[in-house]
Order: C-alpha cells, then structure tokens, then sequence
C-alpha cells in the first residue's frame, strides 16, 4: 500500500516543472499527508487523484518548503479545469482535519520567482525587495495575497518603466485582468517607492 502512496506522489511531483519540483522532503511529507487523509475517508465521494492534487499544492505552499507553486500551475501541470473551484473543497478539508495553520503564501518567494520569470533586470532585484518590505502593510486580510503581488509587480515595472505588461503580469500570476486593473485602483494611491536608499511615500 506505501509503495502506491510513493508511485502516486512521484508521478505528481515529477510531472511539475524543474522550478517547483518538490524537494525529497517535500515529497515524503505529501505521501504522508495523502495516506493521511485517505486513512481519514477525506476521500469517500470524491476522486482520489483530486485529493492528490490538493496533498501536493498544501504541502509545498506551508511556510516549512515554500515552493511558489500557484493555482494556474496546478491547472496547466494537471489539465483541471478551474483548479482552485476545485481544489478548495479538498484543501478545506484537509486543513480541519488535521488542523493545518501554517502559512500558504509567502510574498517574497513568489515574487522572487516572477521577477525572474518577467525578466526583470537584476540589478533591480535588491530595490524589489525593500519595495515589498514598504507596501507589504497596503495588504488587506482576507483579500487574495496573489492578486497584491500582480500589483506590486505592475507597479515596480512601471516606475522603472520596463516593459512588463498587464498582460503579461496576468498570463503569468493567474491573476484575471479584471482582478488586476481593479487592485491597480484600489492601490495606485498606496504604493511607495525606494528612491537613492530613501523611501518615497
């Protein structure tokens, strides 16, 4: 029966891209999780390969792997339509079950791994992390921490006027258009700017 956990796990994890591989670590405490859950009857009604799923994004999103793994990755890597429609039910689940608090979402990770995957210049990246370090407190509870980061990177390309694009901010977060254009008002009043070591507000 472990054998199948493990096969299970491998196949899922090494179907991810080489960026949000699990780590062997990572790994166990998913087939861990998943047997867990499966002993739990967390499964009964549902699909096993869903609850699977819904294993792996958990584990590597908790503050002790933190990969920056998003729901549009699970949605492309998996083929699942509406990935978090489908997927919250499991990961609710699995959460009360067995009382999982741990952080889902860590700024500075995600925003690390787009800031390269837009091609940010490099020599940005030291000012890009004292800009989160001065708008991270705009972040609302409740609200959609993905849909802040998009934001964030809208507006640092834009004030140094690179050309990064909503679009490309959108096809790359999972964030809608709607979704950004409306952060983007909400916030542009906000945001402050890291200018020759200063702040400016």
């Amino acid at each position: 029966m472990d054998k199948m956990y493990v096969n299970l796990v491998e196949a899922a994890a090494g179907a991810l891209s080489p960026q949000l591989n699990p780590s062997p670590a990572a790994r166990k405490d998913i087939e861990n999780l998943f047997k867990k859950s499966m002993d739990a009857g967390i499964s009964k009604g549902r699909t096993k390969q869903m609850l699977l799923y819904a294993c792996v994004y958990l584990t590597c999103r908790n503050s002790k792997h933190n990969v920056p793994i998003t729901y549009k990755d699970m949605g492309d890597t998996f083929k699942i339509y509406y990935p978090q429609k489908k997927l919250r039910p499991y990961l609710l689940d699995l959460k009360k079950q067995f009382n999982i608090t741990t952080p889902l979402f860590n700024m500075y990770c995600f925003f690390r791994r787009f800031f390269y995957e837009l091609c940010f210049p490099m020599h940005l990246y030291d000012e890009s992390i004292e800009y989160i370090d001065i708008n991270k407190s705009i972040m609302k509870p409740g609200k959609n921490p993905m849909s802040y980061l998009a934001v964030f990177l809208y507006f640092f390309a834009q004030h140094h006027r690179l050309p990064i694009t909503q679009q490309m901010i959108t096809d790359a977060t999972g964030v809608s258009n709607v979704t950004l254009r409306y952060y983007i008002q909400e916030n542009k009043n906000l945001i402050k700017y890291v200018e020759g070591g200063q702040t400016n507000e």
